[in-house]
């Protein structure tokens, strides 16, 4: 199982950094390796909720698949002007834009309520839509809602999940990986969602964490089976560490 996090840099979308030991990297990646007798509870949640009827990806561009060309046989952004009408053009202009951050896309999982988000970031003339990740031909689709409520609801929950994964004892050490999408939609509220995991684990559990372009996680249904790692837009991580 693995279970990290993008590096971010400010809302800027240019270049990001990543620190190791007394060196700076750029493109690069830090991995740290845990064993031993350790324990960990670790939960991923994001709070978006699908509205309306599952859509279909019909086309998608090639090599890195992270643009959408056709859903149910429609230019892709056909989808958000049946919602939002002539305000879906917005989603071009700015990728933290209001319909950007509330309603980016859902890819239905492999689990009844379990949805890949994947953040808009930019359409393309010919109605395309361009997405932060990978997303596959044929995969279902739906726009997602999310809001504070929601978010913070979210955040409880995978608290309490990986909480339940320690048989409920207090860990050393809570690592915490937030999505930029999230810090978008909560901003003031950021320290009632600190106050939920400190209330969860109690206050005098000493907290690190990040806010990151995306998440990396292996489901943990999966880890016996197949270690089928994903990429997930939007989500909060929680590591509680035993």
């Amino acid at each position: 199982p693995i279970y990290g996090a993008g590096s971010s840099d400010a809302l800027m979308f240019k270049k990001t950094y990543q620190l190791y030991q007394d060196k700076y990297l750029t493109d690069g990646v830090v991995g740290l390796v845990l064993g031993g007798t350790l324990e960990a509870g670790i939960s991923v949640k994001h709070g978006w909720l699908p509205l309306g009827k599952p859509r279909t990806i019909d086309a998608v561009s090639e090599g890195e698949r992270h643009i959408i060309h056709q859903i149910d046989g429609k230019k892709a952004t056909a989808l958000y002007e049946e919602y939002f009408g002539e305000e879906a053009a917005t989603l071009g202009h700015n990728r933290l834009g209001l319909l950007n951050t509330r309603y980016p896309l859902g890819l239905a999982g492999d689990g009844r309520n379990d949805y890949i988000i994947r953040n808009i970031i930019g359409t393309l003339d010919d109605g395309s839509i361009v997405c932060q990740d990978k997303v596959d031909k044929g995969a279902r689709v739906h726009i997602m809602l999310g809001g504070k409520e929601s978010c913070l609801l979210a955040t409880q929950a995978a608290a309490n999940e990986a909480k339940t994964q320690l048989s409920r004892k207090k860990p050393e050490l809570i690592l915490v990986f937030e999505s930029l999408l999230r810090y978008k939609l909560l901003k003031r509220s950021l320290g009632e969602e600190l106050s939920v995991i400190k209330n969860t684990f109690g206050e005098s559990v000493p907290i690190f964490g990040m806010f990151s372009m995306n998440e990396i996680f292996t489901p943990r249904h999966f880890i016996q089976e197949k270690a089928r790692t994903d990429i997930q837009n939007g989500c909060i991580m929680i590591a509680a560490i035993l």
